[in-house]
């Protein structure tokens, strides 16, 4: 797919108008966590301006934006509980119930 520079400038305009509520969107969708939400904003913007030759309706693009801004937050949280399951499965009962109590989170 190639953009167009009449449609990187019309993409600009779209995300232009709308940054303001895509991101703090992104920042409920992330709890409060401002790196997690710009994270997910680049992520999601990338993939509309990937995408922008199939928005029909200019009209939309905001709608059609938060859509892949909360599909792409969703694709991440399904992927790291997938990414879980496997790695619990690696331990047996001893040496998973060590490292959930040593465990702590990471900052974000």
């Amino acid at each position: 797919m190639t953009i167009s520079h009449d449609d990187g400038r019309a993409f600009e305009e779209l995300l232009g108008e709308n940054l303001d509520v895509l991101y703090r969107s992104a920042l409920r969708l992330c709890g409060g966590r401002e790196a997690d939400a710009e994270d997910l904003l680049q992520e999601a913007v990338l993939k509309a301006f990937r995408r922008f030759d199939q928005l029909r309706d200019p009209q939309a693009g905001l709608g059609w934006m938060l859509t892949i801004l909360t599909r792409t937050h969703l694709n991440a949280v399904r992927s790291r509980r997938r990414r879980a399951e496997t790695l619990m499965g690696d331990y047996d009962d001893g040496a998973f119930e060590q490292a959930l109590m040593e465990w702590q989170p990471l900052p974000s």
